[in-house]
């Protein structure tokens, strides 16, 4: 009977579940956006309404203080002025009545000039008198010295005529008076764009604001009228009614917004023509160096001359104020002339006079309520901070002046009391004028809102503050979209329209390094929280990613990490065919994604360093060029953005006037949104676009309706050209005036023809020649259902394709927030002089290596990039994390890509890239600084090893970039309007203190030891000296793995010494202290100090350090590593010196290569290593000296050392060892010593070795050794095609006979048989010490060496075999089976075969089998996590993703455009040369010399410094405050620029606290809609917290969606080039 089976459940493995818990929180995190706190805008919001609390009593008391003083000039004055008592008691203000009226116009004439004199101070400081500012035109200068007579001629009468003859409230309503003229400006200029409206080129005229204009201006003039008429029937002087409207006149014209901006026109702005830069770099390449040497990099063309004006206006304004006053007090005879200018008439301005206080609170309160404006426009509390103020401060003063017991307080009591009539005109006159007021002029304020980090340059028209119509000054003053509007537009579009590409370079970083920038990228995938809608694409650049189109093993772990940071919610993979591409380039291959929210471009770079250069400065041109020359041609332009207004959309239906209008009008047409631009209407309809200037168009990205089956088949493009002139609104231009875009020899108009399968396919067309227009129009032809269109335009400006465009740099292992790359982008957009931004980066790690660089970093950027930043200009921007603009990129590239030919090249060039190119920028004039709003992460080194080699190349790049800035010293003060000569002699001072540190080291410890201990000073600086000495000639004579052992036992026992000399320092401190007459006490005349002045110098560094961490408090643990730093001062500044300066000839990386046999040494190795670099110190010449006299050399892998691989214990094969990215480049390789012979071989490192013993007579275990039958060959041809040989298949082999050109096979066939290289399997990966060891001769190696770089990789995959037959059989050497039989081998003895058990026991002799059996041994082990992932992600590449070459595509492809711009760029500067045409002998030589000079310019610079201190301070007689004179002066210089360094710590936190508070959202603003988007196919979308313009589906702009099309996913046929999926 038949038993049924029943289904039982599977059983659920709990090891199974491994990893889930951690996928799962990865999910959620991808799913779940991060709502910003609500406390920072809470904060904020408060910090507004005391801000507005304080600057608006700050506008009340400067009025009435005016009010209050000429008052008290009255009094002295008219005699018939008596002065009443208060009605209260509560009064602070005095009579004057019995004062002279002299010392009171002094100070009159005090609060006109003090803000004229802040004003020249400042431009003076700012400008310091250089060419780099450009100086204003002679017509600007005219109409400056015209404005600035008119403003004091009118000051002066109107404080001492016109408010010294009428009553406080009079005063009051004079003062608003100012804004008459202003409003019939307006009124004029509104009726002018009636007439003209052509010239404006802003806004069409409305009568609306016609009307509303001529009502302010009638209420305005009524006003004004009704306040001179009935000032001069109740004031003093009734004969004198015309001074007042000659006041209003003179000042309001002299202050009009035309007026101030004449006086900014420069002579560069008047002549200068705009020229279209080369954007090509392979012609920059071609270029003369020297060609643009003499020319300045005219940043200064940017700026106006708005600092140059008012120098001049300003210096005038101060000569000419005392002579006018002096006039007016003759001429009116105010006063007495000489009793003025006497000593008399100063002197008697004391604390003690009634008008003193006037006079103070009026000057603090116009500088307070000026600096205070300019601080709430630059934190964006424009509106609360800003404007109601201005709108309220009137309210506040006429409150203050009208409510009379008030009044009486600040203002004597007869100017408060008022008649009845007076309310009865005068606040209605008030009325008036402040209605006028706020229609006319404060509505256009209100309507122009500063944004982040607004510097006073763009809020206010000229520099400087009135302050006696303080509040008017303001208001005219202030830019605003009607008297500047292409500041604003500009302004715009430089936030809303910046492109940025963020650009990593990756070389062999581990697993969590590379998740870690993965995950940041993430970040700013998913960020919907960017207010400005900037466009983010991702490049990563991987050095050695791929040999001959296959993905190297590092290259697959990030793949892994990949898909599993970056995989979609709910999706298997990202490896699909839907949402990646392969493609194959020039340099490599390229995967291109699109992900998260923002479906961000994501694109990795995998360079074969066989087809390009290999290292990290050239992926750095890689994708300099990529984005200045390719990428930034296609730029978005502002649709999807927002930076498009809704104004400058128009189309030919629907009409504003229809009730479909909001919802499918024009506006609605932008790419990605929630609704979409429908024609309504039958016939030819069009939308077009006014870009608001000239642009270059080179393309439109097409949509069609978001929630239907609707879009446009087919379109015309038809164009204005630029040189159209506009003489009417483009609707009334016939269709004459509107080209057609054509393609072809005789430009045939072209149609565009698409075909999407859904309205959210957004499709992409480029145009072969870019059009020049402002006005844009499409035409469509055919559509599917209705004619609904959505689109984002392609393009960039004329005169520079650059224009807002920005590199952000980061390094494989950084982590970062989206915050922190807008903090930098922040600064870009507010100065366009700003070359490049770098931010506060943060080491991670553990360890006492990383302790020290902890504090090492900290007070890096606390004061030394802190006060570059203020006192000029940072010098280093790292490529870690920081933010290049693309036009200063362009700048510095072309210098940057040139070859090394010296040996300081090499030092500036490959050793410190970042830094030199931030030196190329800073000669090119542009302004470098530091953000310490931005903070990043990144893995520092944790062993001391990796430190000392990472700082071994830092320190001469650091010495030899600060040397070429002060040699052209003179070069950079021309160019760079932030370089000053000061600045230089900074630097100067900085480049001594690091070329005698170390002797500044020794001299501590010295004194140290000889205070604290007794220790004689001499003696101990013997000692120090000799071991100095000692390491030194250690450092030249042994190779860098002694260097590096002597360096870990010299740094214990500096750091012992050093808490020795601690510890007794602070002890004797505390006893001089406690008895300072002892601790100094000496004979002679000495002049002597309560405490040591050494002493001063430690508690000033120790005050400073402590009140510098307080002021960065969530960094202040950072000074409890101070400690151990200062305990490893020696190592640092002493053994690090020596140990760079003797290794500058060593040209490797030093950090993420692979570990030599070196590391692994026994203690008995190293002993005799050391003796014999001894013996080398002592004149003989070694082996070692003889291989390290050039560079360490890199040694191949044992099989025992640590492992390189991507996994932790995995080791790299040897001949897979590659010299790319950060070691030297191909040219530059260094020789490994070649695989010696068996006789040869070292003696291996004693192990514990089982003898293995067998008789061929006993049975051998059926499993595990097999002769082979006909099932075992069958079995080994299945697996030929398994997994075991997925990565290098027997097809994939090549003879060696038939792999060698013909005229060598003959000569070299069988040496390479010989050692065992018999296939391309064994040949790929062999180095040229193994091509010499085998005997090729040295002319055929290049050649060889070329064709042994295309080889791919031979791949051991990680697993452990079921048998030893398998095994062999997986790695190629089946050929070994017998033997193995035959010595009784398992898997089990695999792991512990050793090299000389192979070639003895074993007999396999030839080099290429040991090795390859060697590195199989390795490989010995399960396969972790990250293997088994890597292995998936190789499967699924191969399985999912087809491989699409470039040059395959039709020449309109744009792959195909790419391709060509890659070929040529290859061309022009990354062409890999193979080291054929190389001078590497003459470089070796050359750095072997600079090392000799640097050692010399050391030794000898610290041996001086050290014989002048120790000399000086033997003789008593020369002591100057118990020290000697050239200490005294160390002390006093070096104490300055620490001192210089905090101040400008100070100035730079201060900063620092306006940009955090600027980048802090406003509880009251909020992004523009909450848009809930359909999914592809009119599903259910989600809801997100983003503009209309830019809705879930898509933050980008122009490539957001994946462009998915069926005859694009076809069979295998060459997509239209208006169907790709890929980005730009």
């Amino acid at each position: 009977m038949a038993t049924r089976r029943r289904n039982t459940k599977d059983i659920e493995l709990t090891l199974e579940k491994r990893g889930e818990d951690y996928k799962k929180k990865v999910e959620a995190v991808k799913t779940k956006e991060k709502a910003p706190p609500k406390w920072p805008g809470a904060c904020k919001l408060l910090l507004s309404i005391v801000l507005f609390l304080v600057i608006i009593s700050c506008l009340g008391f400067g009025k009435v203080s005016v009010i209050s003083i000429t008052q008290c000039l009255a009094q002295a004055r008219f005699e018939n002025r008596t002065y009443s008592p208060p009605s209260h008691n509560i009064t602070i203000v005095q009579s004057c009545e019995d004062e002279q009226p002299e010392p009171i116009i002094n100070m009159i004439l005090l609060i006109l000039m003090v803000p004229y004199g802040i004003t020249l101070l400042r431009c003076l400081w700012v400008t310091g008198c250089r060419g780099v500012y450009p100086w204003p035109t002679w017509t600007a200068i005219g109409v400056g010295l015209l404005a600035s007579t008119a403003e004091v001629f009118a000051l002066g009468l109107f404080m001492l005529e016109a408010l010294t003859t009428v009553k406080s409230a009079l005063g009051i309503l004079l003062m608003n008076s100012i804004y008459a003229m202003q409003i019939f400006f307006q009124l004029v200029y509104e009726c002018y764009k009636f007439v003209r409206p052509h010239k404006t080129g802003e806004r069409a005229p409305s009568w609306k604001k016609l009307l509303t204009f001529l009502l302010a201006d009638c209420l305005g003039i009524a006003a004004f009228v009704a306040i001179v008429y009935f000032s001069s029937m109740e004031g003093n002087d009734p004969d004198g009614w015309w001074k007042v409207p000659l006041c209003v006149l003179l000042i309001s014209t002299a202050w009009s917004p035309v007026i101030q901006k004449l006086q900014t026109r420069t002579r560069n702005s008047a002549t200068m023509d705009t020229e279209s830069s080369r954007t090509n770099t392979e012609e920059r390449h071609k270029a003369d160096p020297k060609e643009g040497e003499d020319d300045v990099m005219d940043i200064s063309k940017r700026k106006d001359g708005r600092l140059t004006s008012s120098l001049i206006t300003s210096f005038w304004k101060l000569l000419l104020t005392p002579a006018v006053v002096t006039l007016y007090v003759w001429h009116y005879q105010i006063g007495d002339v000489r009793t003025m200018w006497s000593l008399s008439g100063w002197n008697t301005i004391t604390a003690f006079h009634p008008a003193f206080d006037e006079l103070l609170v009026n000057i603090f309160c116009s500088v307070g309520a000026y600096v205070l404006s300019v601080f709430a426009c630059s934190i964006c509390v424009y509106y609360i901070g800003f404007t109601a103020p201005l709108l309220l401060g009137t309210v506040d003063a006429f409150l203050l002046i009208y409510i009379i017991p008030i009044c009486e307080v600040f203002i004597p009591r007869e100017a408060c009391e008022a008649e009845e009539s007076r309310y009865v005109w005068g606040i209605p006159a008030a009325v008036g004028l402040y209605i006028a007021q706020t229609i006319a002029v404060w509505s256009l304020v209100v309507q122009s809102p500063s944004g982040i980090l607004e510097k006073e340059s763009q809020i206010f028209w000229l520099p400087g503050y009135n302050s006696v119509f303080l509040e008017q000054w303001l208001m005219l003053s202030r830019k605003t979209k009607h008297s500047n509007r292409k500041q604003f537009v500009r302004r715009a579009k430089t936030i809303r329209n910046a492109c940025v590409y963020v650009c990593s370079t990756m070389y062999h970083e581990s697993e969590e390094e590379m998740e870690q920038l993965l995950i940041s990228l993430r970040g700013i995938a998913n960020d919907l929280q960017d207010e400005a809608n900037r466009h983010f694409e991702s490049h990563i650049f991987f050095d050695g990613g791929c040999k001959q189109g296959q993905p190297s093993r590092w290259a697959l772990q990030l793949m892994a990490l990949i898909d599993k940071t970056m995989c979609p919610p709910g999706e298997v993979t990202i490896f699909n065919g839907l949402s990646c591409e392969k493609w194959e380039t020039p340099y490599g291959l390229q995967f291109c994604w699109t992900v998260g929210a923002r479906k961000m471009s994501f694109n990795v770079h995998l360079k074969d360093n066989s087809k390009v250069r290999a290292k990290k400065r050239w992926s750095q041109v890689m994708y300099m060029s990529y984005v200045l020359d390719y990428l930034a041609n296609y730029n978005p332009l502002g649709m999807s953005s927002g930076a498009i207004l809704d104004d400058d959309i128009e189309a030919s239906s629907p009409k504003k006037s229809t009730s479909t209008f909001e919802r499918s009008g024009p506006h609605r047409a932008r790419l990605n949104g929630s609704s979409c631009w429908t024609a309504e209407e039958d016939g030819l309809q069009y939308i077009e676009v006014d870009l608001s200037e000239p642009m270059a168009v080179t393309g439109l990205v097409v949509q069609g309706h978001p929630h239907a089956d609707e879009w446009v088949k087919s379109f015309e493009i038809r164009y204005l050209d630029k040189s159209t002139a506009r003489s009417g609104a483009t609707t009334a231009l016939g269709d004459g005036a509107w080209r057609r875009y054509g393609e072809g020899v005789d430009g045939d108009v072209k149609t565009f023809n698409i075909t999407p399968t859904s309205g959210n396919d957004a499709v992409r067309v480029l145009l072969e020649e870019p059009i020049e227009t402002r006005y844009l129009r499409i035409y469509p032809l055919q559509s599917n259902g209705s004619c609904s269109m959505r689109f984002e335009i392609l393009g960039h400006h004329i005169a520079d394709n650059l224009e807002n465009t920005y590199l952000l740099v980061t390094d494989a292992d950084v982590k970062f927030t989206p915050e922190a790359a807008k903090a930098l982008l922040d600064i870009t957009a507010r100065d366009p002089a700003v070359g490049a931004v770098c931010a506060r980066t943060h080491p991670m790690g553990s360890g006492a290596v990383a302790w020290y660089q902890i504090f090492d970093y900290a007070i890096g950027h606390w004061l030394n990039k802190a006060a570059n930043n203020v006192l000029g200009t940072v010098l280093c921007c790292p490529g870690c994390f920081s933010v290049y603009r693309a036009k200063a990129v362009r700048d510095g590239l072309a210098e940057y890509s040139t070859h090394v030919t010296k040996a300081n090249e090499f030092l500036v060039k490959d050793m410190g890239e970042d830094r030199w190119f931030c030196t190329l920028l800073v000669e090119s004039g542009w302004k470098l600084e530091y953000s310490a709003v931005s903070e990043d992460s990144t893995f520092c080194p944790e062993t001391f090893d990796e430190f000392f080699k990472q700082r071994r190349r830092w320190l001469p790049s650091t010495v030899a970039n600060l040397v070429l800035v002060i040699q052209k010293w003179k070069t950079l003060v021309t160019k760079n309007s932030n370089i000053s000569r000061l600045f230089i002699l900074y630097q100067l001072l900085l480049l001594l203190s690091t070329l005698i540190g170390p002797g500044t080291c020794m001299l501590l410890i010295s004194g140290g030891m000889a205070v604290a201990y007794g220790v004689d000073p001499v003696i101990s600086m013997v000692l120090l000296v000799l071991t100095s000495v000692a390491f030194a000639l250690l450092c030249l004579k042994t190779n860098q793995n002694v260097q590096l052992q002597i360096a870990k036992i010299l740094t214990f026992a500096f750091a012992v010494v050093m808490a020795a000399v601690t510890v007794g320092t602070a002890t004797d401190i505390a006893k001089g202290l406690s008895n300072p007459a002892s601790s100094n006490s000496t004979g002679g005349d000495v002049v002597l100090l309560p405490i040591p002045i050494s002493t001063l110098y430690f508690f000033l560094i120790i005050g400073i350090f402590i009140v510098t961490a307080l002021l960065h408090p969530t960094e202040f643990f950072c000074l409890f590593h101070g400690i151990w730093y200062l305990f490893c001062l020696p190592s640092g500044y002493l053994l690090l010196t020596i140990y760079s300066i003797c290794n500058l000839n060593d040209r490797s990386w030093g950090t993420r290569e692979g570990k030599s046999s070196g590391g692994s040494k026994s203690w008995r190795e190293m002993w005799w290593s050391f003796v014999d670099g001894l013996r080398g110190c002592c004149g003989g010449r070694t082996d070692s000296a003889e291989a390290t006299d050039i560079e360490e050399l890199p040694v191949q892998d044992e099989p025992g050392s640590e492992p390189t691989s991507p996994t932790d214990n995995e080791p790299r094969l040897p001949e897979q060892e590659e010299t790319i990215a950060e070691e030297p480049e191909t040219e530059e390789r260094p020789q490994s010593p070649p695989a010696l012979p068996p006789k040869t071989l070292p003696p291996l490192p004693p192990k514990r070795r089982r003898k293995v013993t067998f008789d061929p007579n006993d049975s051998l275990p059926e499993r595990w050794f097999r002769r082979r039958n006909k099932e075992s060959l069958a079995r080994r041809a299945s697996r030929k095609h398994s997994n075991w040989r997925m990565s290098y298949q027997d097809t994939d082999r090549v003879g060696v006979e038939m792999w060698l050109p013909d005229k060598m096979r003959e000569k070299y066939a069988q040496k390479f048989l010989d050692h065992g290289y018999d296939d391309t399997s064994f040949i790929a990966g062999m180095k040229e010490s193994d091509l010499e060891f085998i005997g090729v001769d040295k002319m055929h190696r290049p050649e060889i060496l070329r064709q042994i770089d295309k080889l791919s990789e031979y791949a051991i995959d990680v697993k452990v075999p079921d048998t030893v037959e398998e095994w062999l059989d997986q790695i190629g050497l089946e050929q070994y089976n017998d033997k193995f039989v035959y010595d009784a081998y398992d898997v089990a003895s695999l792991v512990n075969l050793e090299e000389q058990q192979i070639r003895e026991n074993l007999g396999i002799v030839k080099t290429a089998h040991v090795k390859r059996m060697l590195v199989a041994i390795s490989h010995l082990r399960h396969p972790s996590e990250t293997d088994e992932m890597i292995d998936r992600v190789k499967k699924v590449i191969s399985d999912n993703v087809e491989s699409r070459r470039m040059q395959d595509l039709d020449e309109e492809h744009v792959k195909y455009r790419e391709y060509k711009f890659w070929n040529r760029v290859r061309d022009a500067a990354l062409k890999q040369d193979y080291g054929v045409f190389n001078n590497n002998v003459g470089l070796k030589e050359q750095l072997v010399e600079l090392r000799n000079s640097w050692l010399i310019v050391l030794f000898v610079s610290n041996a001086l410094w050290l014989t002048l201190i120790l000399t000086l301070a033997s003789q008593a007689n020369l002591q100057v405050l118990d020290t000697n004179p050239l200490g005294l002066v160390f002390l006093v210089v070096f104490g300055f620029i620490l001192i210089i360094q905090f101040l400008a710590m100070l100035v730079h936190r201060a900063w620092t606290v306006v940009h955090m508070l600027a980048r802090i959202r406003n509880l009251w603003e909020k992004l523009d809609t909450e848009d809930t988007v359909g999914q592809k196919g009119g599903q259910a979308g989600t809801t997100s917290r983003i503009p209309d313009a830019m809705p879930a589906t898509s933050r980008r702009g122009f490539d957001d969606a994946i462009y998915q099309n069926e005859a694009f996913e076809g069979d295998g046929e060459n997509p239209p080039v208006y169907e790709s999926v890929s980005s730009f």
